[in-house]
Order: structure tokens, then C-alpha cells, then sequence
């Protein structure tokens, strides 16, 4: 993986909808596929997987992408080879929306 660079974050969003979308060409799969592939530079957080993991295991979601537990942990996994861990400096960090301190 390319390590140098800036680092983006993946918004949950982000990921679900490139779990979900049958058009395998559009913007969210595009980047969800990079991200299992290593091909650029992005950033997590405990915070952000724990955020990741705690979306795609709602009911609604795990009947829209199909993946059982263990397959949705193994994204996850795959996911967390490939980023970059960071920890945010507590406090520095201005609060646009409360749910994202961690971002």
C-alpha cells in the first residue's frame, strides 16, 4: 500500500452504500474496492471501525449487502490491513457534528 500522502477518511456511508449498489462502477464501490485492495491512502480510527462494524450488523443493512457476521468482519479485517491507524488528539478537534468526535 502507498503510504505516502495524504490520508482520507471513509465516511460510513461511504462504505455501505459500496457494500449495497449493484452498479459496480459508481463512486462508493469504486472506493470501497480500493480500500480492499490497499490502492490509496486512508485513515482509521478505533472509533470509525467500531462506527463501520456497528452499521453493517443493523438488520437493514445486513439484508441489503447479504454478508453474514463473520463475512462483514472479514471486510472489516481486510479494511483495517490496509489503513492507516490513527488515534485523534482529544480536544483539538472542533465538533461540526457530535457523532463524528472521533473524525
Amino acid at each position: 500500500m502507498r503510504r505516502g500522502g495524504p490520508g482520507f477518511v471513509v465516511d460510513t456511508n461511504v462504505l455501505v452504500s459500496g457494500l449495497i449498489t449493484s452498479q459496480g462502477g459508481s463512486p462508493p464501490c469504486r472506493i470501497v474496492d480500493e480500500m480492499l485492495h490497499g490502492s490509496f491512502g486512508f485513515v482509521l480510527f478505533l472509533d470509525l471501525l467500531a462506527e463501520y462494524r456497528k452499521v453493517l450488523l443493523r438488520p437493514k443493512m445486513k439484508a441489503l449487502h447479504g454478508l453474514t457476521e463473520n463475512e462483514g468482519d472479514a471486510v472489516l479485517t481486510t479494511i483495517t490491513t490496509n489503513g492507516i491507524m490513527r488515534e485523534p488528539k482529544r480536544g483539538q478537534a472542533q465538533e461540526v457534528n457530535p457523532g463524528d468526535q472521533h473524525i
